[in-house]
């Protein structure tokens, strides 16, 4: 039952995946077990569901979607309307996640097993490479905000040549 609740944050950074209880071993299965909201597709059950790591990465996913939505994936008014967004697992992310996260959540998301990352190590991975870019981005957001600050001033009748210059370098470095 991988969610936000049974993860806990040891004193040195350690994480630790709490609640066993409904754990259960790769395979088949034909019922569901875990809390709705966060649940892959295969944990629903039914003819030819199959569980595997992939399911786990799925969690992960529905984990790294409240992170950054502040929500489950799956919270709807009804059971059976949660059960159906379950089976139709098409996450919804606001327009200022950054792609390469939003992507990576879709991925680990994806309604077939097959599509997800193969581990949660490739998710950790992918992360990490995403916090590695974190401060390439930020640079160029605020180059933006500088670029159309520089545009804005040089387009005036008589601009200030001291701020134009300090503009002008802030963009290009």
């Amino acid at each position: 039952d991988v969610k936000p609740d049974n993860v806990m944050l040891g004193a040195f950074g350690e994480v630790y995946l709490v609640d066993w209880g409904i754990a259960t071993a790769a395979g088949p299965t034909r019922q569901f077990a875990g809390t709705p909201a966060y649940m892959a597709p295969e944990m629903v059950g039914g003819e030819g569901a199959q569980l595997s790591g992939r399911t786990d990465v799925y969690l992960l996913g529905a984990i790294l979607h409240e992170v950054v939505t502040g929500k489950p994936p799956h919270v709807r008014p009804s059971t059976p309307e949660m059960f159906e967004s379950v089976l139709r697992s098409n996450p919804t992310l606001p327009a200022e996640v950054p792609g390469e996260l939003a992507e990576l959540i879709r991925r680990c998301m994806a309604r077939n097993p097959h599509a997800r990352p193969e581990s949660a190590l490739e998710v950790r991975q992918a992360l990490e490479q995403f916090l590695e870019h974190q401060g390439s981005r930020e640079l160029v957001e605020q180059s933006e905000v500088r670029a159309a600050a520089f545009s804005k001033l040089v387009s005036e009748a008589t601009p200030d040549a001291v701020q134009v210059g300090r503009l002008f370098s802030e963009c290009r470095f």
